[in-house]
């Protein structure tokens, strides 16, 4: 029978990379007693990982609904917000409006249709507003802006109109822009997509729509009021009494948009209540996910302490022996 030894060097490897072991293992049993989590959650439960797949997938899953429907609620939070500017412009302006009387002077009639012009940028800049670089009013088109600018709008309409119009041809002008099926408006003023509203979806099955968009029969009454008294308030040349009973017409048209208003302000609460209840039904799942998460990885705090204190012991051991081995010698030997 042959003996088999160890040389100095090979048996110096070897205890090193004992120690490299033992600390290895010691480390990661004080992890686990100070976190309360397996370092090795797979043997923790004994190499059955199906249920903790399914459990983390499931928790991945309800997280991400969560963030979308809480982006959504962003959205209809600014949607509203927008809504509710407009609305108040709309109002503002319609109590000036229809105070507007036939004797009005001229510089107050020009002034109304100034101050309609202003409004009308307001709504439209108002109605192209973007979150995150998607245009919350132009339906499911949301990489589209809602609205041709401004003045282009009213050029547009202006190109439609005779040198010098009376006030009959000038309601009919701006009628048939904004009213026209594939009329100005629709094809050259309203740039978004008009055959629906988006829909996010904002958890398992659920969806929720943003009925909101910039050609609604709502802020297109308020846009074609305000185009009505801004070209209204340029021609000088009508005569004061015509101008005026236009100016007060779009005054009345304004305060007629605002059940319109009051309706779409109305849809998109119902969609926010959606939404919030959504969103607290995702937290609460994502916490119970994330308990039995911690359940199946949590490490025994018994067992670990127990495994510590083996692994001291061991570790302990290998000093000794190793500073022992390190004082062995020939000299020594044949002392």
């Amino acid at each position: 029978m042959s003996l088999t030894s160890l040389g100095d060097g090979s048996r110096h490897f070897l205890m090193r990379n004992q120690g490299v072991a033992l600390r290895h293992r010691l480390d990661g049993l004080v992890s686990a007693l100070s976190s309360g989590r397996a370092t090795d959650p797979v043997a923790a439960m004994g190499r059955d990982v199906t249920r903790l797949a399914t459990t983390r997938s499931a928790h991945g899953a309800t997280e991400a609904y969560g963030r979308a429907a809480a982006e959504t609620g962003q959205r209809l939070a600014l949607m509203q917000t927008t809504l509710g500017e407009l609305d108040g412009l709309r109002e503002a302006l319609a109590e000036q409006l229809v105070l507007v009387g036939e004797t009005s002077s001229d510089g107050v009639l020009s002034n109304m249709g100034r101050s309609a012009e202003q409004g009308f940028e307001a709504v439209v800049s108002a109605l192209n507003r973007r979150m995150g670089g998607t245009a919350l009013f132009a339906g499911r088109d949301g990489d589209a802006t809602a609205l041709t600018p401004p003045g282009e709008m009213l050029d547009a309409i202006r190109a439609t109109l005779p040198p010098q119009p009376g006030a009959e041809a000038l309601r009919i002008a701006v009628s048939d822009w904004f009213d026209t099926p594939e009329g100005g408006f629709e094809s050259a003023g309203y740039l978004g997509d008009a055959e629906g509203h988006a829909t996010p979806r904002v958890g398992a099955g659920v969806t929720v729509t943003l009925a909101a968009r910039a050609d609604d029969p709502a802020p297109r009454t308020v846009m074609k009021a305000l185009a009505l008294a801004t070209l209204a308030g340029e021609a000088e040349a009508m005569g004061g009494a015509a101008r005026g009973a236009l100016i007060r017409e779009a005054g009345t048209m304004l305060l007629s948009a605002a059940s319109g208003m009051t309706e779409t302000r109305a849809a998109l609460g119902a969609a926010e209540a959606t939404v919030e209840a959504t969103s607290t039904r995702h937290a609460a799942r994502a916490t119970a996910l994330g308990l039995m998460q911690n359940r199946m990885t949590a490490a025994d705090p018994y067992a670990t302490a127990t495994a510590l204190q083996e692994i001291q012991t061991q570790l302990e051991t290998h000093y000794m022996l190793t500073a022992r081995l390190s004082e062995l010698s020939l000299t020594r030997y044949l002392r």
